[in-house]
């Protein structure tokens, strides 16, 4: 990783400022727990980040949200306006 020299360790966890690392066997369930309110992806991004990170986050976090039916069902859809002549 790029941040390797700015890792140090905290209480036995890996951390990177204040953001834990987190392994990836513990990265679905984090990432479950994050999107149990649906929040959308621009928030669950600013929420994740905050606090974690691992090399994949985003993309992970995308995936996950793309793939939630109530999340797809729910994004902002465009609003069409009328079309005028």
């Amino acid at each position: 990783y790029r941040i390797r020299n700015e890792l140090s360790t905290s209480n036995g966890c890996i951390t990177w400022g204040l953001r834990t690392i987190i392994p990836s066997r513990f990265r679905n369930h984090l990432l479950n727990h994050l999107h149990l309110s649906h929040p959308g992806m621009t928030r669950m991004k600013v929420y994740a980040r905050r606090y974690f990170w691992w090399p994949s986050i985003d993309k992970d976090i995308e995936e996950l949200v793309r793939k939630c039916p109530n999340c797809t069902e729910n994004s902002k859809q465009p609003i069409k306006a009328p079309l005028s002549p």
